[in-house]
């Protein structure tokens, strides 16, 4: 059973209502890997803590990095892993979610009924076949050619 601030709970419950990063963490890693009975090994976590020490990302930073490199990126899940990829990801997740952030921002204050799209007409000329002229064999050229050699 899953854990939330020291307390078992169900899993339902445990999925509908996440407590704070670090669970929410855990609970994706638990989906992610179809781990059985909710354990999470502990290499897992010694590497997620590894990641919050050492290079200083953020529990839902790295939630982040995984749900864009399996869900948006569409990568397969390889378990013999763990969350090695997350260093590698973790900037190229951050500055897709920004990117999004920034976007939602811009479009904030606009209402999408009000967007009227432009009709763009685009006409591609049909090709013309290109005929190549060939010079014709005629035997005076190979007569001047033969007299010029001599």
């Amino acid at each position: 059973m899953p854990q939330l601030k020291g307390r078992y709970v169900h899993k339902k419950c445990s999925e509908v209502h996440p407590q704070d990063s670090k669970d929410e963490l855990m609970l994706y890693i638990i989906k992610l890997y179809g781990l059985k009975d909710d354990y999470i090994l502990p290499r897992y976590m010694l590497q997620l803590s590894g990641f919050e020490k050492e290079y200083n990302f953020t529990y839902s930073g790295m939630l982040k990095a995984l749900k864009y490199w399996y869900e948006v990126k569409k990568h397969p899940v390889d378990k013999t892993k763990g969350m090695g990829i997350i260093p590698y990801i973790y900037k190229q997740a951050y500055e897709y979610y920004y990117s999004l952030w920034l976007a939602e921002e811009q479009n904030k204050m606009k209402d999408l009924n009000d967007y009227i799209p432009k009709d763009v007409v685009v006409v591609i000329p049909s090709p013309q076949r290109q005929i190549e002229k060939r010079k014709m064999f005629t035997f005076l050229d190979e007569e001047e050619h033969i007299n010029n050699a001599e």
